[in-house]
């Protein structure tokens, strides 16, 4: 059985101009093919966004980091009270894991990494200076510090090793550790030029498949987007950046809404119908342009709504 729409589309493919010429397989191929690229258009066309979560504290969102599969960490400040919260959100099912985290040191406190289930803290060894201190390995499941040392700096992960370094009178010395239990495997060379080497290694195998990020507006992107949003922008707006998938074109347009303020909106165009799915300001009367106020993991939208608001978006055809 075919629906309505399939009847009419095999109906126009076999009035197609010598088709008695084409084998059974090449006809057996394009019916196929072409069947596949109608029900990816149909699909494409009937795409929609459902809201999944929505957090604010009224505290300014500092970092979001995700673990790789499906858990988001939220790194808020309360500036004003000198102090630093933590949330775990689940982005499959929209429910919250942890909530208003803090450790020991409420501010001078920040995150390193986040893989699997353990959450990597520093502090710094003097407060107002930027050099880290200490790794404290937070488990997610077990609501808890499972290991900490006060010695260490982080330097890297290289698959399942966390690289840890000392600093010394005139030399650095660097520590293979293992990530879960925060055991010493073993002392690396001496060697800068080896670490560096070891480190660059490390960061090109770092995976960002699973991730969609925006890009900013350049001249060269203005044949590709002005066919697409001619009809979206208003006047006024100028595109501030962009990111583009097979099926999804989403832009930040600004505004100048007062001589000191910005508008920012989001628009999200289902390509190649150009029909909008998401109009939306996400920052309004800001002093100055914002980027990478929003990304794409899997099939969810991830945005920062005016510096303070996270909301997640699932996709949905």
């Amino acid at each position: 059985m075919v629906n309505e729409n399939e009847q009419i589309y095999y109906s126009t493919f076999c009035r197609t101009p010598n088709i008695t010429r084409l084998s059974i397989f090449q006809i057996n191929f394009y019916i196929y093919a072409s069947f596949f690229i109608f029900v990816h258009e149909s699909r494409s066309t009937r795409m929609k966004l459902k809201k999944l979560l929505t957090h604010r504290k009224n505290r300014t969102v500092w970092r979001l980091m995700l673990n790789n599969e499906s858990i988001l960490l939220i790194e808020e400040r309360d500036l004003a009270q000198r102090q630093v919260f933590f949330q775990c959100f689940d982005i499959t099912s929209g429910g919250q894991i942890i909530a208003d985290l803090q450790l020991q040191e409420k501010f001078w406190t920040g995150v390193e990494a986040f893989r699997g289930d353990i959450i990597y803290f520093h502090g710094y060894r003097k407060p107002d200076m930027p050099w880290h201190q200490g790794i404290s390995a937070y488990s997610v499941s077990q609501k808890k510090i499972i290991w900490e040392n006060a010695d260490y700096i982080f330097a890297f992960f290289d698959e399942n090793i966390l690289y840890g370094m000392q600093q010394e009178f005139e030399s650095t010395k660097y520590y293979a550790v293992n990530p879960l239990t925060g055991e010493l495997l073993g002392e690396e060379p001496h060697d800068e030029t080896f670490i560096k080497q070891r480190r660059s290694e490390a960061q090109a195998k770092a995976d960002y498949s699973l991730y969609n990020f925006p890009v900013q507006f350049t001249p060269e992107s203005k044949p590709l987007l002005d066919p697409l949003i001619s009809d979206g922008v208003q006047p006024g707006e100028t595109v501030v950046e962009y990111l583009a998938t097979e099926s999804l074109l989403l832009v930040t347009l600004q505004r100048q809404n007062t001589p000191a303020t910005y508008d920012q909106r989001l628009v999200g165009i289902v390509i190649p119908a150009k029909k909008v799915i998401f109009n939306e300001i996400i920052n309004a009367n800001q002093k100055t342009a914002l980027f990478d106020s929003f990304f794409i993991f899997k099939d969810k939208l991830i945005l920062i709504n005016n510096k303070e608001k996270v909301i997640v978006y699932s996709f949905i055809n």
